[in-house]
């Protein structure tokens, strides 16, 4: 839900959820009434929820799953907010959690193949891709699919259905044809909209009801499913749109494959979605989609720190025509708006390309003479070091304040500061109204001030 709220006011409406991957299984299945291979498919959660990364990030990563109430919770509160869910089964490869979960799918053709004495593969909580892959020659397979599938679309009151397809790098090319083409079907079969990552845009797609998501590679094999299979195109390059990639140098933990260094503001908002994949329409172009990976993230708040503001960049990216944008411009709207996001405590990475605001607020106050009275601000300087204040009084008199917070900023523990206390203390001999005007001063930024009133009654 603190995904979903923040993104939401930058006209963010869908929530696309990667349910499934090599390192773990994410969402609870029940068993079928009719099971003709006695699958026991409370092992993807029992065994699959039980594992996740083993290495990158700061911290052993989070295991665990979706109950079926969780996920109801989730496409009810994302409704709320104007998001369609859009779950992932990822399909044929990313499937070693599957396999490590249910024998039934290791079958001679699935990939890694069993070794003496094993009944199920061991788990890999590594970083590695493309090293499984279910069985084409397997019937199971497909009852497993389907299985899982229908379970998936009976939660899921939107329109789509995504079957991943990507990176199946140890599946040939015409098993890997003839499974996405199956999973397709069964998709269709529910009633849904497929949609499969850029790899799968060479199959038989089901025609004029398939989205093709790219996110590297060719680009000509996704025209070529817009053009001939009436296919629709989301966008998500991993250079101007993949979040787990470092900001600048400054940042520890992600990625540098991407872009080739690190990926910065500019790279998700300097970029034109209409025009990306050469030989389609833009009306083709559904929308752009920030892809917010978990390899490196081990808790909440990294989890922002990685997205924002970069996902605000891609936002305007895609709602906005490319004549009516402008770097310099947008960069200081959301210098703007970073008050704003500190406030509603979205813990993000203050990028130096951005020049952060400093502002202040105090509420007016009440006291009587004689009494100790204290005016108290909220300051909010994204990225800042060395904030200092000075409190100036309508009678003249002018004091130091300190400015605290309770938490400090610190890149390398992905931590944005936060709001800092600024407060006076006075005792008054004569009732009136007086002004306090707080002036903040942090080195390198604009200084701010804001006034309270502050009521003396006899």
């Amino acid at each position: 839900k603190r995904r979903v709220s923040p993104a939401a006011q930058s006209k963010r409406n869908r929530l696309h959820l990667h349910l499934t991957d090599d390192q773990g299984w994410r969402i609870a299945i029940d068993d079928p009434a009719d099971n003709p291979s006695g699958i026991a498919y409370g092992l993807l959660t029992r065994v699959g929820g039980a594992t996740a990364m083993t290495e990158r990030g700061t911290e052993p990563a989070t295991t665990g799953f979706y109950t079926k109430a969780d996920y109801r919770e989730i496409v009810r509160f994302a409704g709320e907010n104007g998001m369609t869910v859009v779950p992932e089964i990822d399909l044929p490869a990313h499937t070693n959690s599957a396999l490590h979960s249910i024998p039934q799918l290791n079958t001679p053709g699935a990939r890694p193949a069993l070794q003496p004495g094993q009944t199920t593969v061991p788990h890999n909580g590594t970083g590695a891709v493309g090293y499984s892959s279910l069985d084409a020659a397997a019937a199971v397979t497909y009852e497993f699919t389907r299985h899982v599938l229908t379970e998936i679309a009976a939660l899921t009151p939107g329109p789509y259905l995504h079957i991943g397809g990507d990176e199946a790098h140890v599946t040939s090319h015409a098993d890997y044809t003839k499974m996405v083409e199956a999973f397709s079907g069964q998709v269709a079969d529910l009633g849904k909209t497929v949609v499969g990552w850029n790899e799968y845009a060479g199959s038989a797609l089901p025609k004029d009801r398939a989205v093709v998501q790219y996110w590297n590679g060719d680009r000509a094999r996704v025209a070529a499913a817009v053009n001939d299979r009436g296919a629709q195109v989301i966008l998500s390059p991993a250079s101007t749109t993949y979040l787990p990639q470092k900001q600048d140098s400054r940042q520890p933990q992600g990625g540098l494959w991407a872009c080739g260094t690190p990926c910065g503001l500019d790279r998700h908002y300097q970029w034109d979605p209409g025009a990306y994949i050469p030989g389609i329409q833009e009306s083709s172009v559904l929308g752009v989609e920030s892809a917010l990976w978990g390899e490196f993230i081990r808790k909440p708040r990294q989890a922002e720190y990685y997205a924002y503001p970069r996902l605000l960049a891609s936002a305007e990216a895609g709602w906005t025509p490319q004549a009516r944008r402008d770097f310099g411009e947008f960069k200081e709207r959301l210098a703007d708006a970073g008050d704003r996001l500190a406030v509603q405590g979205v813990n993000f990475f203050p990028t130096a390309d951005v020049p952060w605001r400093v502002a202040a607020r105090g509420d007016d106050v009440k006291a009587r003479v004689g009494e100790p009275v204290k005016p108290g601000w909220t300051v909010i300087a994204p990225g800042a070091d060395g904030v200092s204040a000075t409190v100036r009084w309508s009678d003249g008199q002018e004091q130091d304040v300190t400015p605290v917070t309770s938490r400090a900023g610190s890149i390398p523990d992905m931590w944005l500061n936060g709001p800092y206390t600024a407060a006076a203390e006075r005792t008054f001999s004569t009732p009136g109204t007086y002004t306090a005007t707080l002036t903040v001063t942090v080195p390198g930024r604009d200084p701010v001030e804001s006034a309270l009133t502050v009521k003396i009654d006899s």
